[in-house]
This record gives C-alpha cells, sequence and structure tokens, in this order.
C-alpha cells in the first residue's frame, strides 16, 4: 500500500511539474507573439515585401516560378497565398512572420530543456524573445522568422529520431523527413547548408561507430544510416525547386551551374575572410553580443564537464553545426555569387549560438554549486543574467521606436490628397546608371491618386511634349540609407547598394531656399516655389537645381541626359554641356547606350 501512495505521489508531482512547464511556455509565447503583434503594421511593406505579397494572388504553380524569381523557395508564398484570401494588408501579410517567430522562441525552450533546466531555457527564451533581431524578420513578410522555426523543429526531430526506441521510431522518421523537407523549402541557401552540413556530420559519426566495432552500437548505426537517408531524400525533393530558382535567379546568381566552379573556389579559399560572418553574429546578437560569444566560447568545455558528448545529440548537433554551416555557407556564397552577404542570409547563427550558450550557462551553475562560496557564486551568475535581459529588453524598446523602411504609404496618401491631375509625379534616386532602382515601387499598393508619372530615365523621350503642357512637376527622391536595428548598432541589418551612396546629404535639398522641400522616411518630395505653367521649363529649372546640389556620380547621368533633353527643347545653350557631364560619367555598354540617347537629343527640334 505505501508503494501505491508512493507511486500516485510520485504521478501527481510529474503532472504537477508538467502543467507548469506548460503555463511557462504559455506565457512565454504570449509575450513573444504579443511583441511581434506590436506595431506589427505600423511601417509600410519593404521593397522585397512589396514584391513578395504582389506575387500571393498568382496560382500555386505560378508562385513557384515568382518565388524563383527571387531566389527564394515558395514555402513561405504559398502561406501567403491563403493568407490573402483572408485580407492583404499589412497586419494580414506579417502575421504568419509573427507567428513563426513566436513558435521559434516557443521551440528554442523546447531544446534547451532537453540538456539544460526550464530556468535556463526559460531564461533564454525570454532573451530571445527580445532580442531586435528576432523582432525585426517577426515583423517582416519575407522567408526569415520560418526559417530559424523550421531550424529548430528539424534539430529537434533528427534528436528525437536519433534517440527513439522500436514504438515510436516510424513516426519520429516521418516527422523528420517533413520538417527537413519543409525547412529546405522555406529559403534557398541556409537551410541547404545547414541540411548538407548535418549530413556529413551523421556520415562522420556513422563512420566512428563503425571503427569501435562495438555490437552494442548497431541499433545507434541503424539509426544514423536512416537519419542521413531521410536528409538525403529530402534534398532530392526539393532538387526541382533549386533548379528553377538557379534558372530564374542569374541577377543574385552569376553562375548558374548546379556544380562549383573549382578555379573560382580556390580563389575564394585563397581570400577567405570571416568578417561577413562576424558582422552577422554581432547582428544577431545585439546587446548581448560579447557575453554571448564569451559562453559559445566556453560550450566545448562546459558541455564535456555536464557529460553531453556522450549522453546528447542536441548538445553535439549544435556545437559542430554552427562552424560546418558558417563557413560552408560563406564559401558557397561567394563562390556563386556577386551579392553583399547579409547578416539575416546566415540565419542560424543566433539559434544555435543560444543553445550553446545554455550550456555554457548550466554548466557554470553546476560548477558554482562545487566551489567553496556556491551562493555568492550563483547570486552572480543570477545577476548577470539579469542585467542581460535588462539589456535585452531595452534594446527592444530602442528597436521599437526607430523608423526604417521608406514610407510608401505614407508618402502614396499624401500626394493622392494634396496633389491632381495637372500635376506631374518624377520618380529619382541617387542610383548608379543602368542599375536598379524603385521607380515607383510601392505605388501600385499605395497609390490612389490621379497624378500622371514619369520617371527621370524616361524624360529624354518625352522632352518636346513637356513644353506644350502645364503641368507642375514634383520630383520624389528616393533616399538609400542603412538600416540599423537599434541607435546603438555596430552594423547596419541592411546596407546602400554600394557605399558611397552612404555620404549623400539629402538634407540639402530641403535646405536650399530655392526649393520646397516636404520630407518623409526614406523620401523627399521637391517642387519649386514659383511655376510657370510650362511643364519643360519648370523641370529643367528644378534639375538645374538639383544637379547643383547633388555630389558627383554616375547617378547623375539620368538627371544630365533629362536637362539636356529639357534644354534642348527649349533652346537653351546648356544643353551641350549636360551631354558632355553625362557621357563623361560612363564607360564601356554604359557609354554606348547613353551615346544612343545623346543622338536622339541631338536630334530634338528646338521650340521657337
Amino acid at each position: 500500500m505505501q508503494t501505491n501512495i508512493k507511486a500516485n505521489l510520485n504521478r501527481q508531482i510529474k503532472i504537477s511539474a508538467n502543467t507548469y512547464k506548460l503555463i511557462a511556455v504559455l506565457i512565454i509565447f504570449g509575450l513573444a507573439l504579443s511583441m511581434r503583434i506590436h506595431h506589427l503594421d505600423q511601417e509600410s511593406l519593404w521593397m522585397d515585401e512589396i514584391r513578395q505579397t504582389s506575387y500571393y494572388s498568382h496560382t500555386l504553380t505560378q508562385i513557384v516560378h515568382d518565388a524563383a524569381s527571387t531566389h527564394q523557395p515558395p514555402l513561405d508564398y504559398w502561406i501567403g497565398h491563403f493568407i490573402q484570401y483572408i485580407s492583404d494588408d499589412e497586419f494580414a501579410v506579417r502575421l504568419p512572420a509573427a507567428l513563426f517567430g513566436a513558435g521559434a522562441v516557443v521551440m528554442l525552450c523546447v531544446l534547451i530543456s532537453q540538456i539544460c533546466s526550464w530556468p535556463i531555457a526559460i531564461g533564454f527564451g525570454i532573451i530571445f524573445t527580445f532580442l531586435p533581431f528576432n523582432l525585426y524578420y517577426s515583423q517582416e513578410a519575407r522567408p526569415y522568422a520560418i526559417v530559424i522555426f523550421l531550424l529548430f523543429c528539424t534539430i529537434w526531430a533528427l534528436n528525437k529520431f536519433l534517440n527513439s526506441d522500436g514504438r515510436n521510431k516510424l513516426f519520429s522518421l516521418l516527422t523528420l523527413l517533413f520538417f527537413s523537407t519543409t525547412f529546405l523549402y522555406s529559403r534557398s541557401l541556409s537551410p541547404l547548408v545547414v541540411t548538407v552540413s548535418l549530413l556529413v556530420m551523421l556520415c562522420f559519426w556513422l563512420i566512428l561507430a563503425l571503427l569501435k566495432a562495438d555490437p552494442q552500437d548497431i541499433p545507434k548505426k541503424h539509426l544514423i544510416i536512416l537519419s542521413a537517408l531521410t536528409l538525403l531524400v529530402a534534398l532530392i525533393f526539393c532538387f526541382p525547386f533549386f533548379k528553377i530558382i538557379l534558372a530564374k535567379s542569374a541577377r543574385y546568381v552569376p553562375d548558374t551551374s548546379v556544380g562549383i566552379n573549382l578555379a573560382k573556389l580556390i580563389t575564394v579559399v585563397t581570400n577567405f575572410d570571416l568578417l561577413p560572418i562576424w558582422k552577422a553574429y554581432v547582428v544577431q546578437t545585439e546587446p548581448v553580443t560579447y557575453p554571448l560569444l564569451i559562453l559559445v566560447g566556453l560550450s566545448p568545455l562546459l558541455g564535456s564537464y555536464m557529460g553531453l558528448h556522450r549522453k546528447n545529440t542536441i548538445w553535439a548537433l549544435n556545437f559542430w553545426l554552427l562552424p560546418i554551416a558558417c563557413i560552408s555557407n560563406l564559401l558557397i556564397f561567394q563562390t556563386k555569387s556577386s551579392m553583399p552577404f547579409r547578416p539575416a542570409y546566415a540565419s542560424y547563427i543566433l539559434p544555435l549560438a543560444c543553445i550553446l550558450g545554455a550550456v555554457s550557462t548550466q554548466g557554470l551553475w553546476m560548477l558554482a554549486g562545487t566551489i567553496r562560496y556556491s551562493k555568492i557564486a550563483k547570486v552572480f551568475i543570477l545577476i548577470l543574467a539579469t542585467v542581460f535581459t535588462f539589456q535585452t529588453v531595452m534594446a527592444a524598446i530602442d528597436y521599437k521606436r526607430m523608423q526604417r523602411k521608406p514610407d510608401w504609404r505614407g508618402i502614396a496618401a499624401f500626394l493622392a490628397k494634396n496633389y491632381y491631375s495637372q500635376h506631374l509625379l518624377i520618380f529619382d534616386s541617387f542610383t548608379h546608371y543602368d542599375t536598379w532602382e524603385p521607380t515607383f515601387y510601392g505605388f501600385p499598393r499605395y497609390y490612389r491618386g490621379r497624378s500622371p508619372m514619369e520617371s527621370m530615365g524616361r524624360i529624354p523621350y518625352h522632352a518636346h511634349k513637356m513644353i506644350e503642357l502645364s503641368h507642375h512637376p514634383i520630383v520624389i527622391l528616393f533616399q538609400w540609407r542603412e538600416y540599423y536595428l537599434t541607435s546603438r548598432s555596430a552594423y547596419p541589418i541592411l546596407s546602400v547598394p554600394s557605399p558611397d551612396q552612404k555620404s549623400i546629404d539629402y538634407n540639402k535639398f530641403c535646405l536650399d531656399p530655392g526649393l520646397n522641400c516636404t520630407d518623409f522616411t526614406g523620401f523627399s518630395l521637391i517642387q519649386l516655389p514659383i511655376k510657370s505653367n510650362n511643364l519643360a521649363r519648370d523641370t529643367y529649372d528644378l534639375l538645374a537645381i538639383i544637379l547643383t546640389l547633388s555630389p558627383e556620380g554616375s547617378w547623375n547621368v539620368e538627371r544630365q541626359l533629362a536637362a539636356a533633353a529639357l534644354a534642348r527643347t527649349l533652346n537653351l545653350d546648356q544643353w551641350q554641356n549636360h551631354l558632355l557631364q553625362a557621357e563623361g560619367m560612363v564607360h564601356g555598354s554604359q557609354f554606348q547606350k547613353v551615346k544612343n540617347i545623346a543622338e536622339q537629343i541631338r536630334n530634338i527640334e528646338p521650340k521657337k
């Protein structure tokens, strides 16, 4: 009878402990979700978001090719396709990212709890909740938050299968196949790198197990083999999509072959630089960069001290996966692409670093219990943890206060309210000649006005007609800026297309007495205070002032060509000087393109 009483008591204690854990998880999920829903729709969609959401109304088959044109697999786009049936406003299209972001916090707690105590798991879950990097990408309609969530799910499923028994082996195997496949469908390079790295690690572990030749390890060998085969099947499932991505995304990947160019790889290895990975780590872990780095560095020692190398697959997976994925990701990216390496591309750094940091925290807590002044040591650890958590919360508040993204919604509403059909909207930006620029990029989604629109690059073709119109020109000047997570960020989350664009001072235009200027986040609306009711004349006068205030660079080519065409139409002597300026700013194929436009300008018949 005493045995039954003790068994019932143990069962009640276990149920009570599980209830508390469930309550803790629900609370942290609610906290994470509320942080992500807060100000979810405050800013306009970013340009990448605008492009992605513009595909949501297409068919599921067409979305595969649409997503591939942005160098992505279709999973996040498919989710958006079904969301837009409910609503396509900013809140709705960003809600999946917020849910995946909050789900990632819960999965981090679950994974850490299988290595460490629940208080440490909850503590790191709170820090993960407030980190600005996580907040930023949990509030953006792009495939970033979903990647982190599915990374955790894949590691959880792999660990579950490697430790499964005969009763649930099939279910665990199918779970691993599902999560590893959806993980690969979520984003292009980083899930591919992680999956291949896991596959390599499993093969290495299998070789070690075979070398031991221990009959008791036979079930473990079978599990490793089946895990590797499952990841291989997931890669095979996704291979057709990767071929479509390579075929559709020449802008991002000039080398669209499936293989690696050996000569290019040798060059990349010779000039290998870890700075992009370091920048990615700093951006993702702000403001606990250095404390977390110390914990990650201590993880091999403290993990071994805890005996995790013998009994815990999660620690081993994360310990080897972090360096292997970082190095291979950077090598592949630099070998195949000419694009800059953005911090978010290595989205696995923060999740893996947090798990390794939790291991070190648990190890330090255990060590503190073995020394003479254990209570003092533990109090010191708790104080440090409180300070780091407080810093993270303050960084989240700082993040929430900042406006980053171009205000397409605000400028479109302002233009629709204040300007009408007698105004001409001219879009311009300090973009190097013959490269992509966001001409009226957000207008199909946001603009509901009646003003005609024109890009600066098209003015040379229409200058001869503009002299007959009485419209008032308004230049919409897009501002290329670097976006920082907080006011104390060391590196930007998004950089400008080229470094020399950072030095452009847009305030000059608003300070000039010859211009009327209205500022929005990411834009300047520029117009003349006094109009002549001659569109060609007013546009030329406006451009002449803007050119005077503009810094030297090939971003002035379109402006100089437009000014030349207008001056030629108005029979002004300055037109030839504008052409000479434009031709002197370009070389190679760009020079021939400018020369052809210049020839058309020379053929314009001036108005008497």
